[in-house]
């Protein structure tokens, strides 16, 4: 199998963060107008959006990858997951879904990923899904899903 650094690799999201930024916007703008045209009720219909939206901009951070793990620093949480849990992987529309037992790791989708350590992380998560681990059953549950029973992971520091 591919190897992982002991040195982790970071992976700027900022694409997905402005994505959920544009749609805080978006979704703003619209429910806005439906009240400015006196029609409320379409209105609420936009605020879940929103607030979707929003959720998805704080949960969202830089992803970070080593041989043991796999996490993201947002700015509610970090959490992660050990590769050795990791049974299944989905790649969604928008979200890469890792799961193993009933832990479940979800993260933005790869194509929103920049930065070096995306060459590093992506080939590596490819090879497990590929020829590591089952097929996933064919369902579009990547993107409606959101992260259980994962570590909260506090990043290293080091004091000098």
């Amino acid at each position: 199998m591919a190897h992982m650094s002991s040195t982790p690799s970071s992976i700027s999201v900022w694409k997905a963060q402005a994505a959920a930024g544009a749609g805080i916007l978006l979704f703003s703008l619209l429910a806005g107008s439906l009240f400015a045209l006196s029609l409320p009720l379409l209105a609420l219909l936009a605020v879940p959006l929103v607030v979707l939206s929003a959720y998805l901009m704080l949960i969202y951070g830089p992803v970070h990858a080593d041989e043991t793990s796999l996490w993201m620093e947002g700015s509610l949480e970090s959490v992660g997951m050990a590769w050795e849990e990791v049974k299944l992987i989905r790649f969604g529309r928008f979200q890469l879904v890792l799961e193993g037992g009933d832990k479940r790791l979800v993260l933005p989708h790869p194509r929103f990923w920049t930065g070096p350590g995306r060459e590093q992380v992506l080939p590596h998560l490819e090879l497990l899904a590929r020829d590591y681990l089952p097929p996933p059953p064919k369902s579009r549950i990547g993107d409606l899903v959101l992260s259980r029973n994962v570590l909260k992971i506090i990043p290293q520091t080091t004091f000098k």
